[in-house]
């Protein structure tokens, strides 16, 4: 006999895992002597679930940040394309219209991915210093703030996602050690009490509620009305 546990546990199947099989070897004093390096695991499994917390919740702020870079960027492009387009008398065929936005549109360009946009960015920065015009020279400042400012967030947001999908390996490598940490305790159990298969199983099987019991009281809240 001999368990494997899901691959798709999280840090917190796993933890629950680790609780009940502590808790059913320190019932017996003939197993408790097993049940030290079941919360040796638990320990490095908390210790990875706080980590693993820290790490998304830097995602989660970095994504916003980038969201909120985005908006500006948009916000800015727009901004300039009005300019332009008014100056051109509402004829994009005419500059200064056509000499910034004649391979792409403001529209198309808010729907560019991060690194395209900055590039972008750079060629309308030129674009706009050229026009020589106090309020183009205002705008180029501020594109260039906005372009540079989203790719520093994007290149944030990707560093924060690759340490955040990090610990899905540490998760993997947890369940190996839990697996492996089985079957040692299950021969632990059959040295104390050998061919005692549903003490092994009543133990060690991954299959079920932690916090359900096989007889409830009568008092219980779950125990449904006969």
């Amino acid at each position: 006999m001999s368990y494997s546990l899901p691959e798709t546990w999280s840090l917190e199947s796993l933890v629950d895992y680790f609780w009940m099989v502590q808790a059913m070897l320190e019932a017996d004093p003939a197993t408790a002597g097993l049940a030290q390096p079941w919360l040796a695991l638990e320990n490095d499994a908390l210790s990875e679930r706080t980590t693993r917390d820290s790490a998304r919740k830097l995602l989660i702020k970095a994504s916003a940040l980038q969201r909120f870079k985005d908006l500006v960027w948009d916000t800015t492009v727009d901004r300039i394309g009005d300019k332009a387009m008014f100056d051109a008398g509402r004829d994009p065929k005419k500059p200064p219209y056509s000499l910034m936005f004649g391979s792409i549109r403001p529209s198309d360009a808010k729907r560019l991915g991060a690194v395209k946009a900055g590039d972008l960015g750079t060629i309308l920065v030129e674009k706009l210093r050229a026009v020589a015009k106090p309020e183009y020279s205002e705008l180029a400042d501020l594109f260039a703030t906005a372009s540079a400012e989203l790719g520093e967030s994007d290149k944030t947001r990707k560093q924060r996602a690759a340490e955040s999908q990090s610990h899905d390996v540490r998760r993997r490598a947890l369940i190996d050690a839990a697996e492996a940490l089985v079957d040692k305790t299950q021969i632990g159990i059959l040295t104390a009490y050998p061919g005692d298969t549903a003490r092994v199983r009543a133990t060690l099987s991954p299959w079920k509620d932690p916090t359900r019991v096989n007889r409830a009281s009568d008092e219980d809240p779950e125990k449904k009305p006969e």
